[in-house]
């Protein structure tokens, strides 16, 4: 789980899995929204004026081949699908994230695993 503290994500909760095959992220770890799911997924679930609230400059999209456009189409279809798909740093892994509706502040809950094409 993560919140939206200023610009930033800040992973706030994690359950490690039972199976043998597992992710793990630390408590505290922060991030720019663009470059997660869980990012991704609290923009998205912005309405009205804030969901057109930009987040903050680029730099790693960039990187990613991504801009701020391509960020905010990247919203409307998570918006449109109800949940965001992204690839992990990890090779090999996908992370399915959606925002917590009715939370007292922006959140975010995923599930990260392996790929399968």
């Amino acid at each position: 789980m993560a919140l939206l503290d200023g610009d930033e994500t800040a992973d706030v909760a994690q359950v490690p899995s039972r199976h043998s095959t597992r992710m793990f992220t630390e408590v505290g770890r922060r991030a720019l929204p663009h470059s997660t799911g869980m990012g991704k997924a609290v923009f998205a679930g912005f309405t009205g004026q804030e969901g057109s609230r930009p987040a903050r400059p680029y730099g790693h999209a960039r990187h990613r081949g991504e801009d701020e456009h391509g960020f905010l189409t990247a919203l409307e279809d998570i918006r449109r699908l109800g949940y965001a798909v992204d690839d992990e740093q990890e090779i090999g892994v996908r992370c399915l994230a959606a925002s917590v509706p009715d939370s007292p502040t922006a959140a975010a809950i995923s599930i990260s695993g392996p790929q399968v094409e």
